[in-house]
């Protein structure tokens, strides 16, 4: 049997979205006959002893940041919600009983079954799952700062990539390499236990942690492992970190993809609905594929709760 272990981490802010989370899962556990042992994991990066102990006792194993991990205290004592951003990085050392593990940020859930099976025939060769930001649900994939009005055509690159690595004060080389490379989106991603990706993911956080965001840090030292080291890569369809724009399914009540085949999201992502993720009250307008609307939240406890078809 494989030991598959969804993990994630939160604060005692993002507790009840982590918790969302993991009900998610509930539907979406694979059949015995697959092979497969699921279990649940968390990183605490601030939870509270109460918090702590109800996940311990749903059966959730909970741990805190390798102490040989040599990562700066000084940011983890001003802001420990950042232990989850370190912590992505090291989970084969937090969690090392588990052969595969399935990291998805606590601001998201799982909505499909067979996801799980996915991620770990993903994961099989050492490969890196992820999805990267670049799709067809995109309006542009980098930004330009238009210098002297744009006279003459000269503008500034802007990308999430090369914005991150110059604050983390790569050298041009790198940052030539990596400007116009796509994101990979650090929220969701899979990878097994003996992967050599691990060993090249923290070597460029030690590196990035020195001067760059620790915030961002994650996604930039996954970003640069797989395009500057070249690390094994399997990029995910969209559906497996979708964060919009969002569709409802009047028959199935499932959250869709915004454009042809209409594909049901997998991995419902909200890292771009900050009052949903701190409001379970707020609704957000979300069209139906006939064009009429719903006024909706699109949090698991909405849209997998027993009142979600009444209020829409």
């Amino acid at each position: 049997m494989t030991k598959v272990l969804v993990v994630s981490g939160a604060d005692a802010g993002y507790f009840p979205l982590m918790q969302e989370m993991f009900a998610s899962m509930a539907p979406c556990i694979p059949p015995a006959e697959s092979g497969l042992e699921i279990y649940f994991g968390a990183i605490d990066a601030g939870l509270t002893e109460a918090q702590c102990q109800s996940l311990v006792e749903a059966g959730v194993v909970v741990r805190g940041l390798p102490e040989n991990a040599g990562l700066p205290a000084k940011h983890l004592n001003r802001r420990p919600a950042l232990a989850v951003n370190f912590g992505k990085l090291w989970l084969d050392q937090i969690f090392p009983e588990f052969d595969v593990m399935i990291w998805i940020d606590a601001d998201a859930w799982m909505q499909r079954p067979g996801t799980i099976e996915h991620f770990v025939a993903a994961t099989s060769e050492g490969a890196l799952a992820i999805c990267a930001e670049c799709n067809r649900f995109m309006s542009g994939l980098v930004r330009v700062r238009w210098l002297l009005g744009g006279l003459w055509g000269i503008g500034q690159l802007r990308s999430i990539n090369l914005n991150n690595g110059r604050h983390a004060g790569l050298p041009l080389s790198i940052l030539r390499k990596i400007g116009l490379k796509a994101t990979l989106n650090a929220g969701i991603f899979a990878l097994n236990r003996v992967s050599p990706a691990w060993n090249a993911m923290r070597a460029w956080q030690k590196q990035v942690l020195r001067r760059g965001k620790p915030f961002s840090s994650d996604q930039l030292s996954i970003s640069l492992a797989v395009h500057i080291d070249g690390i094994k890569l399997e990029l995910l369809p969209d559906s497996f970190n979708y964060i919009g724009p969002w569709m409802l399914d009047a028959d199935s009540g499932m959250l869709v993809e915004r454009y042809y085949p209409y594909e049901p999201v997998r991995i419902v992502h909200m890292a771009s609905e900050k009052v949903l993720r701190f409001d379970p009250d707020a609704r957000i307008d979300v069209p139906y594929r006939s064009g009429a609307m719903a006024k909706i939240s699109v949090r698991q406890s909405f849209m997998q709760g027993s009142s979600a078809r009444a209020d829409r």
